[in-house]
């Protein structure tokens, strides 16, 4: 693609060099450019991509896009100024693959727990109904045979621009896409035109990187306020609920949801049998009737916002209504493993208070022996949820076993003192074991007939990230691995 048109989609540009030339690619990792790339130096959390300029026209590179001047330019370099790169990246990106989100349908989902469980639930609905979906999120980005694992919940402007250019290729009509606040917030989805939006909750977590719950609040509403045709919004949330007296879109329907007699959609009759639950939505005057075999209030109104955005893609109630029934769970959400007398595992992405609390709350229902719980909190994120959780997990179970969840960079035992400030306002007894393999076998040790094990934190994670690295950490296989130990195979 001719570079001029490329650069027409930036703010500000200073030129310094030819733009008639033809660009085979973009780059903001200079060890990915190859012959006839632009390199796009963006400014990271830990790292600067200016520093990488003479690596990317090593590797190929005859131009370059940063917010900083460069000095001492080769003749044979293009180089131009804007105001952001990571906005020029975003811009440029969606004009070289050719406005790919224009030609999908996109529906956003955004929240601080069931994203993930959201996004797979509309994938199965749209996808019984013949409609062909992908999804980006968490999990990687998955369309019928792809299969691509991702860094980040929402992948940089770049790969998001690349991945829908490759499913609409594909055939996807549809992509249902976990759109968080960090990557809204850094620009990677400005440039993605939105079918619609979804708003399951916000609750504390990421003050690491936004500070203030008030400037969370304000990324996940930058999102819900992006051009999108609809925006259904969990109303039993204050931030939903905030978000929704707020609001003034004429253009824009906005569908909130709950239990609240106010609500557009009203969520009630919820009846909780041994192996599924049963719901009803009062939707436009009518009664819709729902049952799913998956456990938790939570996955109600998580398989609510799933149904709705079904609803507003006009797939039919008795589709809706048979996929819901049929739900498979989302691996690493509350995904059960049988390890063997009358003992069962649950393995959960849980790593927020109000994730913790909600599948807690969820297996307390269903528990007819004890619950022991094993849990920890990552490092280098926010460290003031850390006693919160500590608190939630020592009064919800009957046995807390406080380990390590994916340290990074700091120090395991630094991080598990934290959550027993928390622990230790209940007064009651746990363990702590900061190898969580040696705590994965002393819970399967511990535990008797009828009890539960909630495995928190990782959930579809298979690795632990310690000093930089990803090591090799599958805890269902761990699990197993002592199941056949204790009880043979």
């Amino acid at each position: 693609m001719n570079l001029e048109k490329m650069i027409r989609m930036c703010d500000d540009v200073e030129i310094y060099g030819n733009v008639d030339i033809d660009i085979q690619g973009i780059c903001y990792d200079s060890r990915k450019c190859s012959k006839d790339y632009i390199f796009v130096a963006i400014s990271g959390l830990s790292d600067d991509g200016n520093r990488y300029i003479g690596s990317a026209v090593d590797n190929g590179a005859i131009a370059v896009v940063s917010d900083k001047q460069v000095e001492e330019i080769p003749d044979s370099l293009t180089y131009i100024k804007v105001k952001d790169s990571r906005r020029a990246l975003s811009a440029m990106s969606d004009k070289f693959y050719r406005h790919p989100s224009e030609r999908l349908r996109v529906i956003g989902v955004t929240g601080t727990n069931g994203k993930t469980s959201t996004t797979y639930f509309i994938k199965q609905i749209f996808e019984n109904a013949g409609r062909r979906i992908g999804v980006i999120g968490t999990l990687g980005a998955t369309f019928e045979m792809m299969q691509k694992s991702l860094v980040n919940t929402t992948p940089e402007s770049l790969e998001i621009q690349q991945l829908l250019d490759e499913m609409d290729y594909l055939g996807a009509e549809y992509v249902a896409m976990e759109t968080s606040s960090q990557g809204v917030h850094m620009g990677r989805v400005e440039d993605v035109t939105f079918r619609g939006g979804v708003f399951t909750n916000l609750t504390q977590d990421h003050l690491d990187y936004h500070k203030t719950i008030e400037e969370y609040y304000q990324a996940k509403k930058r999102f819900l306020e992006m051009p999108t045709d609809y925006v259904i919004v969990n109303g039993d949330n204050q931030y939903g609920e905030r978000f929704y007296s707020e609001s003034n879109f004429p253009n824009k329907r906005i569908i909130i949801y709950g239990k609240g007699e106010n609500q557009d959609v009203r969520l009630g009759n919820i009846r909780y049998n041994s192996d599924t639950i049963e719901f009803t939505l009062k939707n436009e005057g009518k009664m819709l009737d729902f049952k799913t075999n998956l456990a938790g209030e939570f996955n109600v109104y998580n398989v609510t916002g799933a149904i709705l955005a079904a609803i507003q893609e006009g797939i039919p109630y008795e589709s809706i209504c048979e996929s819901v029934r049929n739900l498979g769970n989302v691996p690493g959400r509350m995904e059960r493993v049988d390890v063997g007398d009358g003992i069962q595992a649950v393995v959960d992405y849980a790593h927020t208070p109000d994730g913790l609390y909600n599948v807690l709350l969820s297996l307390r229902k269903s528990c007819r022996g004890r619950l022991i719980t094993v849990f920890g909190a990552g490092g280098d994120r926010d460290r003031e949820k850390r006693p919160i959780m500590g608190k939630i997990a020592s009064e919800m179970s009957d046995v807390c076993i406080v380990t390590s969840d994916n340290p990074r960079w700091e120090e395991p035992e630094s991080i598990i003192e934290d959550i027993i400030v928390g622990i230790s306002k209940t007064n009651k007894d746990y363990f702590r074991i900061v190898d969580r393999y040696e705590a994965l076998r002393k819970a399967i040790n511990l535990a008797e007939k009828d009890d539960v094990i909630l495995i928190a934190g990782k959930g579809h994670e298979i690795w632990q990230s310690i000093k930089g690295q990803n090591q090799p950490f599958d805890e269902k296989m761990i699990i197993l691995q002592f199941a056949r130990e204790r009880f043979g195979s």
